[in-house]
């Protein structure tokens, strides 16, 4: 199992299930959880299996991000639709593997996959990161994000992303806009 785990963000809808899924934040300041990536799906990794596998929540943590780490290495940005919403040039990146939202995790990397260049990010779904322009108006942005989360049942419920300078911010959606 060891080289399935990865870090993952949590879902918007809570899990059906009445386990204990470990978690924990990170930079730059956001909640993930852990899963096993097993094909079409993630198993989720709860307290109970990190007790039966003997590890502490920070070897795991090491562990899923040295395998996401892996997965990404030597990626290009051959997954990109480069179409523009209206005015506004968007880049929509997917992994095929189901890990594009946590490119955001590891934002040394983002240049490597993606490009250099100052942006704003959204990830509606797990597999789905939408590369805006840096000053693009937060108001379309959250309202780009609520469509592509309304066509997933697993759909996260992240706000923006601002890679400027090779760093990485959290910059609020407007959701309250997008319910108007």
């Amino acid at each position: 199992m060891r080289e399935l785990i990865r870090p993952i963000f949590h879902r918007r809808r809570p899990s059906p299930f009445p386990m204990e899924f470990v978690s924990r934040v990170v930079p730059p300041g956001v909640s993930i959880g852990f899963a096993a990536d097993v094909g079409p799906s993630f198993a989720h990794v709860h307290r109970g299996m990190l007790e039966d596998w003997g590890l502490d929540l920070d070897v795991l943590g090491e562990v899923a991000f040295d395998n996401l780490r892996r997965c990404i290495r030597g990626r290009t940005g051959g997954n990109t639709v480069r179409e523009p919403v209206g005015d506004v040039p968007t880049i929509a990146f997917q992994s095929g593997d189901g890990w594009a939202s946590t490119l955001l995790l590891v934002p040394d990397l983002i240049d490597e996959v993606l490009g250099p260049g100052d942006r704003l990010f959204v990830a509606p779904m797990r597999d789905l990161l939408i590369d805006l322009p840096p000053g693009v108006d937060l108001e379309f942005a959250s309202w780009l994000t609520s469509e592509f989360e309304a066509l997933d049942p697993n759909a996260l419920c992240l706000e923006g992303f601002l890679y400027q300078g090779r760093k990485l911010s959290i910059v609020p959606l407007d959701r309250g806009a997008t319910l108007a």
